[in-house]
């Protein structure tokens, strides 16, 4: 049975010894300070395809372009309102009106203006969406320019800002991954696990304390994200939890990867080789469909698409599938890094 004393007794040992320790407060800060730092950053790779709304005031042959577009899913919005919704609810990326007499408009040679409304959390399918749609025009006129298009963002949001659940995805698996892995694997190497066996302390209670104080650490590092950022919303308890979640899992992979290293160099190259692997495909979604299939198997995708509706979506009810996900994720972990611990 699991004493809670002695969970509290270890949880404080970690606390002390993060206070001492340089490398625990670099991992812990770095990521705040790289996520204040893209604040001011811009830019991106481009996507592979764009998910857009369309709206047109009267017939045109315009919209037959836009579905023949490889790069392009479309989708016909029943009014203007109807097309900025689906923005706003993050169904699609950005959303076009077409005024009526358009196709005639464009026969006489006249420029028109077409406006665009765009979700700035998805700056790269945007930036492709009105790449193509000038690309068509030309093509549908024969001719440049052809219209002005006024695009404009669905909110407001700086786009550091929008970098925020990447951000904070790169947080919790490096705190989670490197900082737990190398913990254990220290204290295995210079006998300070062997000492705590020797109390009354459990392997089970030991590996829980350090969940705990991995997961704290997390919270806290996420905590100072938002409220630096400047984006905290309506939904933060929610993302808090989220991130509980996400920590929690990663924590425990952190807490496997130790438990199964012989000493802080294996443990520091195990933690790398899998970190890597398990973060990059989150930093560069949307670049090809084979990048986006490998990112929605790893539980980091489901953190960083968790972050992105709490953070810039209206509609969040997809989010619990984000929840279930790193819930089990989480369990799954914590009990192989218990086995593994127990047996080493």
């Amino acid at each position: 049975m699991i004493e809670p004393r002695l969970v509290r007794a270890v949880y404080n040992k970690e606390f002390r010894d993060s206070l001492r320790s340089s490398t625990f407060l670099v991992i812990v800060i770095l990521p705040v300070v790289l996520a204040l730092l893209f604040t001011f950053l811009l830019g991106g790779p481009a996507a592979s395809s764009s998910h857009i709304a369309v709206f047109a005031e009267g017939e045109t042959a315009f919209i037959g372009m836009l579905d023949e577009a490889g790069n392009l899913e479309v989708e016909k919005a029943t009014s203007w309102e109807d097309a900025k919704a689906r923005v706003k609810d993050g169904d699609v990326s950005a959303a076009l009106r077409i005024p009526a007499g358009f196709d005639s408009t464009v026969e006489l040679g006249t420029t028109v203006e077409l406006d665009v409304v765009y979700d700035e959390a998805r700056s790269r399918q945007t930036n492709l969406a009105v790449a193509t749609i000038e690309a068509l025009l030309e093509d549908f006129a024969g001719r440049s320019p052809v219209a002005v298009i006024k695009a404009r963002p669905i909110r407001k949001f700086k786009a550091g800002q929008l970098m925020l659940p990447v951000w904070i995805t790169f947080a919790v698996a490096l705190i989670g991954i490197t900082l737990m892995a190398t913990n254990v694997a220290e204290e295995k190497e210079n006998g300070t696990m062997s000492a705590m066996l020797v109390t009354p302390v459990s392997r089970t209670e030991v590996m829980l304390a350090k969940a705990l104080f991995g997961t704290v650490l997390v919270l806290v590092s996420v905590l100072l994200m938002t409220v630096l950022s400047g984006v905290i919303g309506s939904h933060l308890i929610l993302l808090l939890m989220l991130a509980l979640l996400g920590g929690f899992g990663m924590v425990s992979l952190g807490l496997l990867i130790g438990a199964l290293s012989r000493d802080q160099r294996q443990a520091s190259t195990l933690s790398t080789v899998i970190y890597l692997p398990i973060i990059l495909p989150v930093f560069v979604m949307g670049l090809n469909p084979v990048v986006d299939a490998i990112a929605h198997v790893l539980p980091t995708y489901y953190l960083w698409h968790g972050a992105n509706l709490l953070l810039f979506s209206d509609n969040i009810s997809g989010v619990w599938i984000d929840f279930v996900v790193l819930f089990g994720f989480a369990v799954a972990l914590l009990g192989v890094a218990a086995i593994a611990l127990r047996r080493r």
